[in-house]
Order: C-alpha cells, then structure tokens, then sequence
C-alpha cells in the first residue's frame, strides 16, 4: 500500500490524538509514506501551537519534533510547482477547501497520477491511497472527505 499523508495526519504519528493509532498502523502497513515538503513547515507549526494553547508540554513537542524531523529522510517528500499550485487553486474553488487543504489533495492526486504513468514499476498488490483510509488522516471538512473517497480509491 502506498499512502500519502497530510500534516494533521502526520502529526498524530508523534502526538497522541484521536485516530492515531490508525496512522501508526496504516504508517507501519505502507509501502511508501508520502507528504507534500510543505508538511515539514506545517507540523512544526502544529507542535508549536499545541504548546501554545496548552494541549502538550513543551518537553513533549520537542520531542515529538526530534521524532518528525529524524523520519523526514525517510518520506516521500513531494514538491509543488506551478502547475500543481494551480490545481489546488481549482480544488479549493470547485470545494470550498481552505489553501493547504487544497494543495494537500491535488498532490496527493498528482502522486497518484504518476503511479498509473508508472504501473509496470508499481509494487505487485498495492493499493494507491485507500480512500478508507485515507479519510481518517484528514481533518478537513466532509466536502473533501468526499473527494478523497471519489477520486483516489483505486485498486493496481
């Protein structure tokens, strides 16, 4: 399996939040974990936050973030140019999405996309971002929930 995960999502890899034992285990069942570079900005900031308004200690999001950054090596990281900056900019208007939101999900498309350009290379039985699965990495309104489920479950 192949997942890709936005920073909400990663965040509970390092924080113990609802859902993230899911993470853990879908994390642990991939193939391949990626994430937009962005993600490295957004989950800082989600640690600094979390301690700002008192949700985790200080200690416990610098360690979280030691945790994050000595895995960064090992993600997929997925750069976003021009033309995916644009697809966002389509996403959020046609949904209603908020700006990360938006270009979490046309990277995430765009990663998908470059599989079927690929599939001879794909491992045998993966299965590209499971909409199942994917939906509980997202905290984003059911709007996206939607299209995630609408437009990235596909079975190789």
């Amino acid at each position: 399996m192949i997942v890709y995960l936005d920073a909400s999502a990663l965040v509970k890899r390092y924080v113990v939040e609802a859902e993230s034992a899911q993470v853990v285990a879908l994390i642990g069942g991939a193939q391949m974990t990626g994430t937009a570079v962005l993600c490295r900005a957004e989950v800082a900031a989600a640690l600094a936050k979390a301690v700002r308004v008192g949700l985790i200690s200080r200690e416990s999001a610098v360690k979280a973030l030691g945790e994050f950054n000595a895995d960064w090596e090992y993600l997929i990281r997925l750069h976003i140019g021009e033309p995916l900056a644009a697809r966002a900019a389509m996403l959020a208007w046609e949904h209603g999405l908020r700006g990360y939101d938006a270009v979490h999900l046309a990277t995430a498309l765009a990663w998908r996309s470059s599989f079927f350009a690929q599939r001879s290379r794909m491992p045998a039985h993966s299965l590209v971002i499971s909409a199942s699965r994917v939906s509980i990495c997202c905290r984003v309104s059911w709007v996206w929930r939607i299209c995630w489920r609408a437009t990235l479950t596909c079975s190789i």
